[in-house]
């Protein structure tokens, strides 16, 4: 039987987050602030984030090679992203 550690065992990552769950998502996100969110909802927006962000970072990192006559002045590139 071989031996398990941390340093050994894959971290639990999110499924694909779809449209159906993404707008699920950001409507749990619009109730936390106004304490309308349970526990297990803001829990499950937590789990979603780091899924979230890489998306956001590897897009911001397309758009600023990619989007040539597009305005871009309402994006400010992340320190360290690239």
């Amino acid at each position: 039987m071989p031996s398990y550690s941390p340093n050994t065992i894959a971290r639990a990552r999110p499924a694909v987050i779809d449209d159906r769950q993404l707008a699920q998502l950001r409507g749990v996100a619009n109730a936390v602030p106004n304490s309308l969110a349970t526990e297990a909802e803001c829990e499950w927006l937590l789990s979603a984030v780091p899924a979230l962000l890489s998306e956001l970072a590897a897009r911001r990192a397309w758009m600023d090679g990619n989007a040539l006559g597009i305005d871009l002045t309402n994006i400010i590139p992340l320190p360290g992203v690239r």
